[in-house]
């Protein structure tokens, strides 16, 4: 019987340590895409280079970490105190991240593959910041936009606002 909570204790320990990991990565993907948006903004030379980079990262490690990120926080829903209904900020979280993964993966992905052509040899730039949906705009827009919603769902995690504190045993 004793090891039946030291076994659920470990697990939820290993999931913690693995949420905060691909969360805290899913957060720093965006740091770096929005500094790769700006960078491209600010320095038309290097655009290409930039929207290369943030269209390989956009391939590569966008769906892992987010689809690990959700699954990470399911199993600590699962494992841990927190319940769907009952405790809001984490319902909030994870409303937030299944509502990230298909809009950059649907929405950011191919605005990034527009830059890419857009700047490529011999390509017509103009459009790249033509209006505010252009795939110039959106490469900054869409990760400043991200980083705030992982930003405000870290501090749910942190805060757990409505949170009732159970009694202390003595």
């Amino acid at each position: 019987m004793t090891s039946l909570p030291r076994t659920r204790r470990r697990t939820r320990r290993i999931a913690l340590i693995a949420h905060l990991a691909t969360s805290m990565s899913w957060l720093g993907l965006d740091i770096v895409l929005l500094t790769l948006g700006v960078h491209a903004a600010a320095h038309p030379p290097d655009r290409h280079a930039s929207y290369l980079t943030a269209q390989l990262l956009l391939n590569t490690l966008l769906l892992p970490l987010g689809l690990a990120s959700i699954a990470t926080g399911l199993l600590l829903m699962r494992t841990g105190p927190w319940r769907f209904r009952r405790d809001h900020w984490a319902t909030a979280k994870l409303l937030i991240s299944a509502a990230a993964v298909p809009l950059a993966w649907l929405a950011l992905r191919p605005r990034a593959t527009q830059a890419v052509a857009a700047t490529a040899a011999g390509a017509d730039p103009h459009p790249l910041f033509a209006n505010l949906y252009a795939p110039g705009p959106t490469l900054i827009i869409a990760p400043a936009v991200a980083c705030a919603l992982y930003l405000a769902a870290t501090a749910l995690g942190v805060l757990k606002p409505g949170r009732t504190r159970r009694p202390v045993r003595q």
